[in-house]
């Protein structure tokens, strides 16, 4: 893991507090904590999976849906956060997948949908489809220190 202190991209976090003036994404730390990222684009992967690996959180990733059914059938995750429009196999239908495979490991791991979809109404329909939680794209980080709190504490 990078340095907080020389890494260049933890200084995007480093003035970031909660709305309530609480902890900030730079002190905080989740040892232990296992998410998966699935998207099908690189540079999204990337980004997501940096801001995490500096809050201490093992992360592991999937470029589509499809790479990431073995995956999450096989081991368990404390936080799955997926994108939805991808190509082969959506976030919703990846969702809909381990919701209904009691045998998957992680078949009631949280799952939050990553989406670029920020019309009003959009976060309703994720919930009324069965995600835990709805995160917009580009990722917004107060709402992902929410996000982290609230499954990973």
């Amino acid at each position: 893991m990078k340095d907080r202190n020389t890494d260049p991209r933890f200084e995007l976090l480093s003035s970031e507090k909660s709305e309530k003036g609480g902890e900030s994404l730079e002190t905080m730390r989740f040892p232990g904590k296992k998410v998966f990222v699935v998207d099908d684009n690189e540079m999204n992967l990337e980004v997501i999976a940096s801001i995490l690996e500096m809050l201490d959180i093992e992360v592991n990733r999937a470029n589509g849906g499809q790479a990431a059914v073995n995956h999450l059938d096989a081991e368990v995750y404390d936080l799955i956060l997926t994108d939805d429009m991808m190509s082969e196999v959506s976030g919703t239908d990846l969702m809909k997948y381990l919701h209904e495979h009691e045998g998957s490991a992680s078949h009631s791991t949280p799952i939050v949908v990553l989406t670029a979809n920020a019309i009003a109404g959009a976060r309703e329909d994720y919930i009324r489809k069965g995600f835990d939680d709805f995160m917009t794209k580009p990722i917004d980080v107060d709402v992902l220190q929410k996000i982290l709190m609230k499954y990973l504490n």
